[in-house]
């Protein structure tokens, strides 16, 4: 049987493929606040031409979001795994461990507690005045505090970072389980099927959402046995293809709406390979420095998106030019915001800006 083979010399991601992961990461964190922007207004599209455009906006969001987030895990586990095969004995597996162990503490597990206490802090305060819907307990107790700090009760969008260092802690477990190549191809065989299952637990549900557990390991598989994928360039031909196979996957996502569970993740699949193929035209792109700030966007955008959505809700009468202000321009308002409050911290608080953005852009 066929085990995981060092490579001879260290694997390097070259300079043109880190500024596209990073672009990658950028523009997926810009579907994700698409994707939270709240329909308040109640508005409920009854013409043609209205579900046309709410098909659009639904693409553009939520279907959009069923490819980008299985990338986000995907990238996760290749970037924890990759080198891992230039190890040979348990010391070195162990040394691998502690120093992934490091880096995630800075990356995963400050900004996971900093933003929130922070969430945990704003939403109980708005809660002590009567600004909540009620629908979310505010109460002062010793489970909520802890609940806000430790897991993610006031701070939704961290199941994702709560998952990536459920997956960071059990690395070794996953390596082992990958290390040997044949016995690798049956095991994520086995966690197509694991993932596509729904659960009566919450927490096998949160471990199955967007597939995470798949696309993780798939990444991990990857920067075992493949490392050198993430370097290759594509000719525009294959660009340009993959662009179409893309806009195909989420039309078909949003045809099936989680209809059946593995056309779901067929399409996830399809579309998630073609938009990282379509993104090589970043290989070529100058990288600036807010284009780092995707995990600060993921971090803080959704509070302040449905703040603008509240607002738009109350202002505005329910049509649908309406729903696309609500939509598009409570999408643009809130990076408006996002940005400034990292233009600021960057330049009097690099610190702190540092510890939220997991040291990432500074």
């Amino acid at each position: 049987m066929k085990k995981c083979e060092s490579i001879s010399n260290t694997f390097l991601i070259s300079k043109d493929t880190s500024n596209k992961i990073i672009f990658v990461q950028f523009i997926a964190s810009i579907i994700i606040v698409l994707d939270h922007s709240f329909n308040y207004l109640g508005f409920v599209a009854t013409t043609k031409f209205e579900n046309i455009v709410h098909f659009f906006v639904e693409a553009s969001g939520k279907w959009a979001t069923n490819i980008v987030m299985p990338m986000f895990f995907t990238i996760s586990g290749f970037l924890l795994f990759k080198n891992i095969c230039n190890l040979v004995s348990l010391a070195g597996l162990k040394s691998w461990y502690y120093s992934k162990l490091k880096s995630r503490f800075k990356t995963l597990f400050i900004p996971f507690i900093c933003w929130n206490s922070i969430w945990c802090i704003f939403f109980i305060t708005i809660g002590k005045l009567g600004l909540t819907s009620g629908n979310v307990d505010t109460s002062i107790t010793i489970t909520n505090i802890l609940a806000g700090i430790f897991y993610y009760k006031y701070n939704e969008v961290y199941w994702y970072v709560f998952i990536l260092l459920i997956y960071v802690i059990t690395s070794p477990l996953l390596y082992c389980l990958l290390k040997n190549k044949n016995l690798s191809i049956i095991f994520m065989i086995s966690l197509i099927i694991i993932s596509n299952i729904t659960y009566p637990s919450n927490v096998l549900n949160l471990l199955t959402t967007f597939n995470s557990i798949f696309y993780f390991a798939l990444g991990a598989f990857v920067a075992i046995y493949y490392p050198n994928f993430v370097n290759y360039k594509y000719n525009n031909h294959y660009i340009l293809s993959s662009l179409a196979l893309f806009l195909i996957s989420i039309t078909l996502l949003y045809f099936n709406n989680y209809t059946y569970k593995i056309i779901t993740f067929v399409f996830r699949t399809l579309g998630m390979c073609s938009f990282w193929i379509f993104m090589d035209f970043s290989r070529r792109m100058n990288i600036r420095s807010y284009m780092k700030y995707s995990f600060y966007i993921y971090s803080m955008h959704k509070p302040v998106q449905q703040i603008f959505n509240k607002i738009f809700s109350i202002i505005l009468p329910t049509n649908l030019i309406s729903y696309l202000i609500n939509f598009y321009g409570g999408t643009i308002l809130t990076l408006i915001v996002i940005f400034i409050a990292a233009l600021v911290l960057t330049r009097y608080f690099p610190k702190i800006f540092s510890l939220l953005n997991g040291g990432r852009g500074v």
